[in-house]
């Protein structure tokens, strides 16, 4: 069956028999990993995305790899937000990612994009500050952490909270221009 899946993706140019041979192979060694792989080739170039996330789910089924396993979770949420434009399943497949494998930054990056875009603040609060418990020092925390504290002064109103999120950031970088703009925005804003 592989021999012959080969040849109907090669030779004969018949990518129609080759995804069904494919399939009978899956039928009969549902983990084989060469059918699995082949037909997510096949399901990606005809932008097949539901065919395709089938797929990539069952081949993240067969893995033991738990960085592969990983990879493949996150690609099924690029497909949702990127391919499909299908916002709610494309978060909850990062989401899934997040509760099986943990906290990354390259998932919580993508719930960041997809909350900004749809300006959901406080969603996006709170996947700033997960993404923050990853970073312990440098300039992508203190950028973080400003990030925070504008988003609770802009978006969310909490003024009391940015504060002590812009005290915090300046306590590490004490000349900060952002957190010091902002500040003293905040104070102008009282007079």
């Amino acid at each position: 069956l592989v021999r012959l899946a080969e040849l109907c993706e090669g030779p004969l140019s018949d990518g129609d028999r080759a995804r069904q041979v494919w399939n009978d192979l899956l039928e009969i060694d549902p983990t084989h990993l060469g059918a699995l792989g082949a037909l997510e080739k096949i399901h990606e170039r005809a932008k097949n995305w539901q065919e395709l996330i089938s797929v990539l789910r069952q081949r993240e089924s067969v893995l033991d790899n738990e960085s592969e396993c990983r990879e493949l979770s996150r690609h099924i949420g690029e497909i949702y937000e990127r391919n499909l434009k299908d916002i709610d399943s494309a978060i909850a497949a990062y989401d899934e990612v997040l509760a099986r494998f943990g906290d990354d930054r390259e998932t919580l990056g993508a719930l960041s994009r997809i909350y900004e875009s749809g300006e959901r603040w406080a969603d996006l609060l709170e996947v700033i500050l997960s993404e923050l418990q990853l970073v312990s020092e440098g300039p992508a925390r203190t950028e973080l952490r400003f990030r925070a504290a504008e988003l609770m002064r802009t978006r969310t109103e909490d003024v009391e909270g940015a504060v002590d999120r812009y005290a915090e950031l300046l306590e590490d970088s004490p000349g900060h221009a952002g957190a010091l703009a902002s500040l003293q925005t905040l104070r102008d804003g009282d007079q």
